[in-house]
């Protein structure tokens, strides 16, 4: 298993002890060069990690990078696994996630999605001062209008005690 750790946030929430900075382009080209560089070093020890080829991009909040620096850290990281993964996770903080950006994850093999609500309770999400623009994020489900995630996976169906969005 391939980790990589993206350590910037758009905001820090109470409850996470990952370490993250706040998002600054300076401070994500200089990761995005150290990274490059330690994934040079490091090209013998994450071949041999790959008996069990998964990718997992956590953090941090990797949604906040822009598809052409994560296109790039993907790109150089298939450079020394081949790019071929079984399972491909990337954790998206649902604010992020358009269905622009949910086919662009499609179009990197992107696997699997974790994303991260934590809440459906407005004052919860405001004690734990998460990252929410809306009430609830436009990609999940109602009962009303069932339909496939734009990435092709699957949803789990919300209890009916839940809010149901805006």
């Amino acid at each position: 298993m391939v980790y990589l750790h993206i350590p910037f946030c758009k905001s820090f929430c109470t409850y996470c002890a990952f370490y993250s900075e706040l998002l600054s382009p300076g401070l994500v080209r200089r990761y995005e060069r150290a990274v490059m560089a330690e994934m040079q070093a490091r090209e013998p020890e994450i071949r041999r990690t790959l008996t069990t080829p998964t990718l997992y991009i956590g953090g941090g909040t990797p949604s906040v990078l822009s598809p052409i620096v994560l296109q790039r850290l993907t790109d150089a990281l298939a450079g020394i696994t081949g790019g071929r993964y079984g399972e491909f996770t990337v954790e998206v903080n649902p604010d992020d996630v358009t269905p622009a950006y949910a086919a662009f994850l499609k179009g990197l093999g992107v696997s699997r999605v974790s994303m991260g609500i934590q809440s459906f309770d407005r004052h919860t999400l405001s004690w734990m001062a998460r990252r929410r623009g809306g009430w609830g994020s436009p990609l999940l489900i109602s009962p009303e209008h069932p339909r496939p995630p734009p990435w092709g996976g699957r949803r789990k169906a919300l209890p009916p005690e839940l809010p149901r969005g805006r």
